[in-house]
């Protein structure tokens, strides 16, 4: 488990890393780890890679994506903070065997 990405959950701060190769900026909203592919992010795409959507394997244009700390390098916690949990958040999500952390979804935080 990584706390600096719990950390910046907690302060709702964007993070930014190389993924596959591809630098990325992210709202990170869950963090934790699922039974297939261990530990994972499941955040907001804010830019690199395919933001507007076109991916082919991903067949829908949601900027939700999950990124598996195994395939992640040069992780930065950055100064930009982002409001309040994107519309689609599930933090119940049923990949998660085993949530970390995740981002305030309370009344109270909206």
């Amino acid at each position: 488990m990584d706390l600096r990405i719990c950390h910046a959950i907690a302060q709702r701060r964007l993070i930014e890393f190389r993924y596959n190769g591809v630098l990325r900026q992210v709202e990170p909203h869950l963090y934790g780890r699922t039974s297939k592919s261990g530990d994972v992010i499941s955040g907001w795409l804010v830019d690199g890679g395919n933001v507007d959507g076109g991916n082919a394997d991903a067949g829908y244009r949601s900027r939700w994506r999950t990124f598996v700390l195994d395939d992640l390098s040069d992780l930065k916690i950055l100064g930009e903070h982002f409001a309040a949990p994107r519309d689609g958040f599930n933090p119940a999500d049923p990949r998660f065997a085993m949530v970390y952390c995740r981002v305030d979804y309370s009344s109270e935080s909206r």
